[in-house]
């Protein structure tokens, strides 16, 4: 995965791995669906499409988001 260059996309970005975050206080990510997530994350559905393949796709890119928190 590549990081996004334009600042819009880089916050478009976050928002979606903060909302999945938000979302994993409550759910498992199994039942977390990307019509949900984007509903949180203030985008639409096409929008998480162009920034990830699909919702396993946010997996490394959360797991990155925390390793560089750690770091």
């Amino acid at each position: 995965m590549h990081e996004p260059q334009q600042q819009r996309s880089r916050d478009t970005h976050n928002r979606i791995l903060a909302a999945l975050e938000r979302l994993l206080e409550s759910h498992f990510f199994e039942q977390i669906t990307t019509r949900q997530l984007a509903r949180e994350a203030g985008v639409s559905p096409a929008t998480l499409y162009r920034r990830f393949q699909d919702k396993n796709a946010l997996l490394p890119a959360l797991y990155e988001r925390y390793d560089e928190h750690l770091s």
